[in-house]
């Protein structure tokens, strides 16, 4: 019988999500990576990136019980290549905005 987390993360996987991943509530160890990489302006116009710090590093400000965070993400990659097909001369599109 899958453990309960095994569970969850196949029940993710279903649902389109992948990598697919479980971690401690507990801060990161990149965070100085994180702001580093924020004071080298890589970041851009997303200024969301540099708001509610505290509670980005930790999640236990928000939900302070936690103990996992369930980590999803989706892949850009369009289903079809439609979209791959259309002339350099019409622009291009960026992944996540071309849907599937």
């Amino acid at each position: 019988m899958p453990s309960l987390t095994e569970h969850i993360k196949a029940s993710a996987r279903d649902l389109g999500f992948a990598p697919v991943g479980v971690a401690p509530a507990e801060p990161p160890e990149h965070r100085s990576f994180y702001l580093d990489w924020l004071g080298l302006g890589y970041g851009g116009e997303m200024g969301y990136l540099e708001r509610n710090l505290d509670r980005r590093f930790d999640p236990r400000c928000v939900l302070p019980n936690a103990r996992s965070v369930l980590c999803v993400g989706m892949n850009y990659e369009p289903k079809t290549k439609e979209v791959e097909d259309v002339p350099a001369s019409s622009g291009k599109i960026s992944r996540y905005a071309r849907g599937g």
